[in-house]
Order: C-alpha cells, then structure tokens, then sequence
C-alpha cells in the first residue's frame, strides 16, 4: 500500500491520539446518559422494591451479599439497597449470632465490572465471603457488601476507550461522599454492641480510587488525633472508621499519596502493636496502571511525574515487598514492621521507619496483570490477609479512652473515632 506508507505509520498514530483526544467530551456525555438512574435517593418508602421490610426474612443468614448501586453522580440507584445492606447485620439470626459479633467486607469493584452476578468481580467476591463464613462460623456473622457502579460498557469499542469518562465517574463518586458514608454508617453499626466485631473495606483499580478518596481524610485526622504531641514521643493507637482497608492495582495518580506518605518520618514513632490500617498491592505487571494509565492522564495534559505515575508504581512509597519464598521470615504474622506470609507467600517489609501504611510491590508470578487479583493463589493470600486484619483489629486488651501524649510503648492507648 504506497499511500499508507507514504503518510506514514506515525502520522496514523497521531491522528488517532487527536481523535481520542478531542472525542474526550463526547465519551463524558454518552457515559453520563447511559448510566443507571437513581430512583430514590433519599429514603427507602415502605413496600417499595428492595424494602428489607417487605422482602428479607427476618432472620438473617451469615455469608449473605447486598449490593448497593451508584449513578455518575455518586446517588443510589436506589436507597433500599442501603437500608437492605445495614439491615442485614443488625438483625441476626438466633444462637450463634446473638452474641453480636460481625465481619463486614465492603468491595468497591473497578473498571470494566459492573453489579450483575455474573460478572467476575462479583463471583470471586462472593467466594471470598463463602470463605470467611466457614473460617468464622459459630464466631461471627459475616457479610459482605458489594458497592457497584457503572464502570463496563456493553459495547466492546467504548470498554476499551472510556477510561477518562470512567475516571471521571470515579471522581465524581468519591466526591459525593457516598462511599464515605457507606463505610460511616457500617462502621457506626459494628462498632456499637460489640468491640470484637470488624470493618474491612477492599477496593480494586478505579474502585480502590473511589475507596482511597472516601477514606484518606479520615486516615489524616485519626493521625493527628493519635498524635503524641511532641517530638520524639509515640502515637497512640490509631483507629481510624475502617478496622482495615486494602488496595488492590489501584488506579489512581501517586500525588494523592503524597500526605499520608508524609506521615512515615523520624521525628516520631508508632506503637510498636498498631495494626496495619492499609495494605495497598500493586503488580509490576500491571500495565493498566504501569502503561495506560500515565499515557492517558498524558493525553490530559502536560503534568509532573508524580501525576502522570501510579501509587503503586512509585518507588518512593514502597514499603514492603510480596515475593514466593519457602522460607519466610515472618512466620504467619501481620506485625506492620515485620510483614505477612501465607503458603510460601511472604510480604516483608524493606528497609525504612515501621509505618501501618503498608505500599506492596509484587511481580508477574504472583499477580499476572491488572485484573489478575482472583487467581487461586493471590485469593487465598488474600482470604487470610482479610483473616488476620480482622482478627487483629481488635486485641484483647482493647478499652476506649481519650488520648494521652505520654504512654510506654507496650500501652496501646485508644483514640476512638466514632464513640458510641
């Protein structure tokens, strides 16, 4: 073909960028108008569809998922699934769930997954609740809660090229507060009866920037709440409105990192029996975040590096690393300085000041590309990872109190967000 050679293969290219460029707005409109409605925002009506009144039996069955779906906007599809949601672990079953003893697993899902039971996310989702269920049964009614939102297009063409418009939702979504309240309301609910009870939230891709947008400003305050108050002291115990929150391949820019990472210094130090309050795992191999991603955010505009560069694709913040191993050192454990380790899977932590901010780095073995976060190996990792945080949210010698700016260090003093 002598034209085509003659305009060149790099001209193409070009031509293609602009398109996909100046076609941006087009993507944000067609986005907007094709996502669900919201029906009820507000309230949930009695009778209405979803009603956990009229629809759920009144005794409630460990394992159960409610999912809560969200607009653009960050509005509910509709408001019963909230109620539905919060229901669900307030009314417990007779016998073992009347000591009221809860796990709660939120998971906010990322691009190209959506709320049908048929979709990846949600099947492997549900397989993680089945497996906390059989690992807590007699101890703790578990339930999960799937937060769904538009990030999958039926049209084969439009999944592939609707990444900023998908951002753009996510943003949205974590700007209306929703997600934050989500987690506020599940966590008032948990916390209330019973200290032994646990909050974990998960977030994958763009869900995990939903999920870290909703909850960093919280993690900041509980720090400045925990604060010794002078240089040189130490934290008191930090408990922030989720007992644990984990980011898998997450999708969002290293600058919104920038202030927690700011927290990881010398001047002064955390209890040495904090546990970890965020585990972020980002693959080498995940060229969505590694490739994509900084070429699209590129195609927004000229920006410095640490905007156009993944979290988890920034060296800086690394803290820890996930690697196979038959001869793990940390030996089962979740101490933030030391690491966690699982069938030959052992995350250990670098070089650096202990920080419970834990910034993971792994490779193609163990996780083999952006969506590759439920293969059976990564999932069992990850099941008893979920295991441990919850089981170490709360440690026997947990009592509520206000802080104090003078503590030993073996005296894990509490500093209560959301005092009940």
């Amino acid at each position: 073909m002598p034209g085509f050679r003659r305009f060149g293969r790099t001209k193409i290219v070009l031509l293609l960028l602009v398109a996909l460029y100046v076609g941006r707005p087009a993507y944000y409109s067609l986005s907007v108008w094709l996502s669900p409605e919201s029906i009820g925002d507000r309230a949930c009506p009695p009778g209405a569809k979803g009603d956990p009144d009229a629809d759920a039996p009144r005794h409630r069955i460990s394992g159960t998922i409610k999912t809560i779906q969200l607009t653009d906007a960050g509005a509910y599809v509709n408001r019963c699934q909230l109620t539905a949601a919060l229901v669900e672990f307030t009314r417990l079953r007779r016998g073992v769930d009347d000591v009221g003893k809860k796990l709660v697993v939120i998971y906010v899902h990322g691009w190209r997954n959506d709320e049908r039971t048929t979709d990846g996310d949600y099947v492997s989702f549900k397989k993680l609740i089945d497996d906390l269920t059989r690992a807590n049964e007699h101890r703790k009614h578990v339930v999960g809660i799937y937060v769904s939102w538009k990030a999958r297009s039926d049209n084969p063409v439009l999944g592939l090229v609707n990444f900023w418009s998908r951002m753009f939702a996510a943003d949205r979504i974590a700007q209306s507060g929703t997600v934050a309240s989500i987690i506020g309301a599940a966590s008032n609910i948990v916390r209330t009866n019973n200290h032994d009870s646990e909050l974990i939230a998960i977030g994958h891709s763009f869900g995990a920037r939903i999920l870290f947008s909703s909850v960093q400003q919280n993690f900041l305050y509980a720090l400045a709440r925990a604060h010794p108050g002078y240089r040189g002291g130490t934290y008191a115990k930090i408990e922030p409105i989720a007992d644990g929150v984990i980011l898998l391949n997450p999708a969002f820019e290293a600058s919104m990192y920038t202030r927690l990472d700011a927290q990881r210094r010398l001047q002064e130090k955390f209890n040495p029996h904090q546990p970890p309050l965020l585990v972020v795992i980002s693959s080498k191999a995940d060229l969505a975040t590694r490739a994509a991603f900084p070429f699209g955010r590129w195609l927004a505009g000229w920006l410095p590096w640490n905007e156009l560069v993944t979290v988890g694709n920034n060296p800086e913040y690394w803290t820890h690393d996930l690697r196979r191993s038959e001869q793990c050192q940390t030996k089962e454990r979740l101490d933030f300085w030391a690491g966690f380790s699982h069938k030959g899977l052992c995350m250990t932590h670098r070089v650096g000041v202990p920080f419970p901010f834990h910034m993971v780095t792994t490779d193609a073995s163990i996780i083999n590309g952006h969506s590759d976060i439920w293969n059976p190996e990564f999932s069992d990792f990850l099941f008893e990872l979920v295991k441990k945080m919850s089981e170490r949210a709360r440690p026997p010698a947990y009592t509520q109190g206000s802080m104090t700016v003078d503590q030993p260090e073996a005296d894990m003093t509490t500093v209560p967000l959301n005092p009940h």
